[in-house]
């Protein structure tokens, strides 16, 4: 089964699962890694310890921050894994979309192109929007 894993810095990762799935409800194919708490300092272990649990299933992986030192790890693996998708940027509504679409048998290149899409286009800088101020009485 093709997995979505987040990982972050801190708990970030955690909060972010539990959110998505409070709005989607449970879903099997969402799991975290928080990095730098209780002592898991050693990603490379981590990571591999991840990968060996996980028998080389097809996977989604969803850092925090593009350069961090979790996304950078995880780069070492892409060259040799097809089966590895990386995304740095988590956000809420990429998470929410990957798990979703995932069930819909569409290339996972191609899924991860339009969640990517399609989240970016839900960060709006809300102050430049104009709202037309309406004194209806209901």
């Amino acid at each position: 089964m093709t997995k979505v894993l987040c990982m972050s810095h801190g708990p970030l990762a955690r909060g972010m699962v539990e959110t998505a799935q409070f709005i989607i409800g449970k879903n099997q194919c969402l799991e975290y890694l928080c990095a730098y708490i209780d002592g898991n300092d050693d990603l490379e272990k981590t990571i591999s310890g991840y990968l060996a649990a996980n028998n080389k299933e097809p996977l989604i992986v969803v850092t925090d921050i593009f350069g961090g030192s979790i996304n950078n790890e995880w780069m070492k693996y892409i060259p040799s894994s097809s089966s590895i998708h990386l995304v740095a940027g988590m956000n809420l509504s990429l998470v929410i979309e990957l798990a979703v679409k995932l069930d819909t048998q569409q290339d996972l290149n191609q899924l991860v192109q339009e969640a990517i899409k399609t989240s970016s286009q839900g960060l709006i800088y809300c102050n430049q929007l104009s709202y037309e101020e309406e004194n209806e009485e209901f």
